[in-house]
């Protein structure tokens, strides 16, 4: 075999292992939006989260027959409005925009590992649908990025639905539905104000008059008081919280012909803890709201000046 011989071979060599490291790296990563698993979201009654960041905490989301709730332990509540019905279709088609490794090496730094990741599974009554684990990476700089496992195998994709992980990533309570009372300004015609020292009063329409004790009051004062009604919302949870008897503070919230919500609330330290009738036994801390100042007012802020 000549010296140009040699050469040719050589040559079709470093060719052919040029393009093989360049088709492998394009495998890897060339846009996919190829289906890694297709559900029937119909077909959805449970979803059981293993969060990344709060370990040791199983939360499962199973539907009922008034809606979705979230369990955890001994522990049930309902969930936050929507927020189930807004994760079910990033659960029907789950796509990979890239391949990103074949790697178990590689598992923890994109946070689909078994400590470092989520852990998701999907039912049907006790039939699993999906079983997978997400994650935004160890070192993303975006949690819009999702990197997705599925159980029992070892290659990694980067997902098409992006904020994916951060949508499963909660916690309990971060499912809960936080609203501490929700009703239309429109139904209420006297609301009543218990307060210590017997320094509470009854604010009570007339007609289309409202007044307190017999004065009249701003109707844009309380007409913007109402509209509160609408929806007060509070994000900390008390756990294992027994109330006193008595309430230090109560409002009472009336229509015409019957008692629409009652909400109480126990001084507890520097801070608050509230509940109302709509959400019996669920107990909220006044942590990071005016709440306190916006809700419990004095007839002052609604008289006529």
């Amino acid at each position: 075999m000549n010296n140009k011989t040699l050469a040719i071979l050589l040559s079709v060599m470093i060719i052919v292992f040029v393009l093989t490291k360049v088709f492998r790296a394009s495998s890897r990563n060339t846009n996919m939006h190829t289906d890694i698993f297709t559900l029937d979201k119909t077909q959805i009654t449970k979803i059981e989260i293993h969060p990344h960041h709060t370990p040791g905490e199983t939360v499962s989301l199973e539907k009922s027959s008034t809606g979705w709730e979230v369990v955890e332990r001994a522990s049930r509540d309902r969930t936050e409005s929507g927020s189930v019905q807004q994760l079910l279709p990033m659960l029907t088609r789950v796509q990979a925009a890239r391949l990103i490794s074949r790697k178990k090496s590689d598992w923890n730094a994109y946070g689909v590992g078994d400590t470092t990741g989520t852990h998701v599974i999907v039912y049907h009554q006790s039939k699993p649908l999906a079983d997978f684990w997400v994650g935004d990476g160890s070192s993303a700089s975006q949690t819009s990025t999702t990197y997705l496992r599925m159980q029992g195998q070892n290659t990694i994709y980067q997902a098409a639905a992006g904020y994916l992980a951060s949508s499963l990533d909660k916690s309990y309570d971060a499912w809960r539905d936080p609203s501490l009372v929700r009703i239309t300004g429109s139904q209420i015609s006297k609301v009543t104000f218990l307060y210590p020292r017997d320094t509470g009063f009854t604010l009570e329409k007339n007609g289309d008059n409202w007044s307190i004790g017999g004065l009249p009051t701003d109707s844009e004062r309380v007409a913007a008081y109402l509209d509160k009604f609408a929806y007060q919302g509070l994000h900390h949870f008390v756990p294992h919280f027994t109330p006193p008897a008595n309430p230090t503070m109560e409002i009472s919230i009336g229509s015409d012909s019957a008692q629409l919500a009652v909400v109480d609330a126990w001084r507890a330290d520097s801070l608050w803890v509230l509940s109302s009738s709509e959400r019996p036994n669920v107990y909220f801390s006044s942590q990071g709201s005016d709440i306190m100042t916006s809700l419990f007012i004095g007839k002052a802020s609604l008289l006529r000046h």
